[in-house]
C-alpha cells in the first residue's frame, strides 16, 4: 500500500533562485519497506529528506509545483502534532535537532509535542534510551556527548514518537561500526514488528547488504538515475591486510606524557602516553564516545589539561599563547557550521589567504577560485556556506583550514557524510598536503580509508591509546 507519495516535485530555497535542488521528482513508499537512498554529495538527498518529512517548504525554500500525499492526504493538511506521529526524521547534523540541554530533557520534550500522558514519561525515557544501549546517558548534558552518542540520543527522540515512516539522513556518519550494526537491528525490528516504513540516505552501502531494501540513486536535481554508479558511491572493503611499524617515522610533531582527559568528574583516560609523527597522517580510531574528538579539543588548545604533560616541537604545550597556537594548528570539526565566520564560500577561503599571505588580494582570489575548482565548489563560490549540502560543507571546512599553512591539522570526521569517490578526493588532497610536510591528526569511523592512507594508527580503548600493527 502507498504510504507516501511525491508527484512531480521541483522545490527551490527562494523564489529569486535559479537553482533548482530538487527537480520533477516523483516516487511512491509503500507502507512496511525499506528505502535506501544514494547518490553523490551535493545532489540534492538532505533536502528531499526534509521535504518527504513536510520540514519543507513550511520551514524554509519554495515548493515550485508538485504535491506530497502521506496517507491520501496532502501533507501540508496536517497539524505539526499529527505529522510527528506519521513521520519522524533524523537529521544529519544532531546539533541542529535537539532543543534542551539534557538527554532526558530532550526525549521528555519530544514526548510532550505529542502529548503523550505524563504520568508515563519517565517510563518511556528509559525505554527507548535503553532500548538504544544509552540509559547511562540519561542525566548528561548534550553538549558534553560525542558525535556517535548524539546520533544514538537522536535515534530515541525517534522512536520515542512511535512514527510509522522515519527517515534518517546519513545515520551513521559519525558511529562506529559496532554502532552502526546496533542502530540497524533496532530499525529492522522496527520494521519486522511494527510495519515502519523506513527512508535512510546512506553512502554505506555495504552496511545494508544483509537487509532487503529498495534502491534509488539519485543524480543532481534529484533526479532518479539508472546507471549504476554504486562502483563511484560504495565504501570499498579493506582487500589486504596493512602492518604499520615504526620504521622510518622519524621526528614526533607531538609527545604526550601521563595525560588526563575529561570533562568534569568524567575522566575519559588518566595516563595517555603517545607519540605524533611529523609530517605524517596519524589515524585515531575507536568506539563512540571514547574521547577522540575531546582529546583533538586538547591538542588544538580549546580543553586545557590539567594533568600530564604535552611538548609541541619540544615546547610545553601549556606555555604556548592562544595566538601560536592558532598559527600552528588547525582544526576541522565534527560539525562543520562550527567553524564558518563568513557569508560566502569564497570568503571563507579569503579569510585565510588574506592572514596568510598580507597584501596579496588579487592572488589570493586567484589561490581561493582554483581551491574552489579542485574541489568542484567554485559554481557556490558566492552562496552562503550554510546554503551548502552537509558534504560540501565538509569539504570547504578542510579547504579554509588548508590554507592557513599550519604545521598540523586535526581532523574530526573529514569524510562523514561523503560518497565514496568524494571521500577519496579528500583523503587524496591531504595525503598530498602530508607530503609536502602537514602533520595531520586524523579521527575517523571509516576504517576502509584509515587503512589506506595512514601512516600510523592508534586505537583509543579502555581508557588506554594502543599503537596498532595489524588491520
Amino acid at each position: 500500500m502507498e504510504k507516501l507519495v511525491c508527484k512531480n516535485i521541483t522545490f527551490k530555497y527562494s523564489e529569486k533562485s535559479k537553482r533548482e535542488i530538487v527537480k520533477n521528482f516523483s516516487l511512491s513508499f509503500n507502507s512496511g519497506e525499506i528505502y535506501l537512498i544514494t547518490g553523490f554529495s551535493g545532489c540534492g538527498k538532505s533536502t528531499l529528506a526534509y521535504i518527504l518529512a513536510g520540514l519543507y517548504p513550511e520551514h524554509k525554500g519554495v515548493l515550485v509545483e508538485g504535491d506530497i500525499i502521506l496517507d491520501g492526504k496532502e501533507i501540508e493538511k496536517y497539524s505539526t502534532q499529527d505529522r510527528a506521529k506519521k513521520i519522524g526524521m533524523m537529521f544529519q547534523n544532531t546539533d541542529t535537532q535537539f532543543c534542551m540541554e539534557s538527554v532526558k530533557e530532550e526525549v521528555i520534550f519530544t514526548l510532550e509535542n505529542i502529548n503523550y500522558p505524563v504520568e508515563e514519561m519517565d517510563k518511556k525515557v528509559d525505554e527507548v534510551l535503553e532500548k538504544c544501549g544509552i540509559l547511562y546517558l540519561k542525566d548528561r548534558e548534550i553538549s558534553t556527548l560525542s558525535g556517535g552518542e548524539k546520533q544514538k540520543v537522536a535515534l530515541a527522540t525517534i522512536l520515542a514518537l512511535e512514527s510509522e515512516i522515519i527517515i534518517l539522513d546519513e545515520p551513521f556518519a559519525n558511529v562506529d561500526i559496532f554502532s552502526a550494526q546496533e542502530i540497524i537491528d533496532i530499525l529492522l525490528e522496527l520494521n519486522e514488528k511494527k510495519e515502519t516504513t523506513l527512508i535512510i540516505i546512506d553512502h554505506r552501502l555495504s552496511l545494508w547488504k544483509k537487509v532487503n531494501y529498495n534502491l534509488i540513486t539519485l543524480d543532481r536535481g534529484c533526479k532518479i538515475s539508472d546507471e549504476n554508479l554504486n562502483i563511484y558511491l560504495e565504501d570499498r572493503e579493506i582487500s589486504e591486510r596493512k602492518r604499520y611499524t615504526e620504521n622510518e617515522i622519524g621526528d614526533n610533531i607531538f609527545e604526550i606524557k601521563d595525560l588526563e582527559l575529561g570533562y568534569g568528574k568524567n575522566v575519559l583516560a588518566e595516563k595517555l602516553s603517545f607519540e605524533i609523527p611529523k609530517g605524517k597522517i596519524t589515524s585515531i580510531i575507536g568506539k563512540s564516545g571514547a574521547g577522540k574528538s575531546s582529546l583533538l579539543n586538547l591538542l588544538v588548545g580549546i580543553v586545557k589539561y590539567k594533568r600530564g604533560s604535552i611538548l609541541f616541537e619540544g615546547r610545553e604545550f601549556k606555555k604556548l599563547k592562544d595566538r601560536e597556537l592558532l598559527q600552528e594548528i588547525g582544526i576541522v570539526f565534527q560539525n562543520p557550521q562550527n567553524q564558518f565566520i563568513t557569508y560566502k564560500v569564497i570568503d571563507e577561503l579569503l579569510f585565510t589567504l588574506n592572514r596568510v599571505y598580507k597584501n596579496q588580494s588579487e592572488k589570493n582570489i586567484e589561490r581561493a577560485e582554483n581551491l574552489l575548482r579542485e574541489f568542484n565548489l567554485y559554481e557556490y563560490k558566492n552562496f552562503s556556506p550554510y546554503s551548502l549540502s552537509q558534504g560540501q560543507q565538509r569539504k570547504l571546512a578542510v579547504l579554509s583550514m588548508l590554507c592557513g599553512n599550519q604545521k598540523v591539522l586535526l581532523c574530526d570526521e573529514p569524510t562523514y557524510g561523503q560518497d565514496n569517490k568524494t571521500s577519496r578526493e579528500i583523503m587524496e588532497f591531504l595525503s598530498k598536503k602530508s607530503k609536502e610536510g602537514l602533520s595531520i591528526i586524523l579521527v575517523s569511523h571509516d576504517i576502509n580509508l584509515v587503512v589506506e592512507y595512514s601512516d600510523c594508527i592508534y586505537e583509543f580503548k579502555d581508557k588506554e591509546m594502543r599503537r596498532v600493527e595489524y588491520i
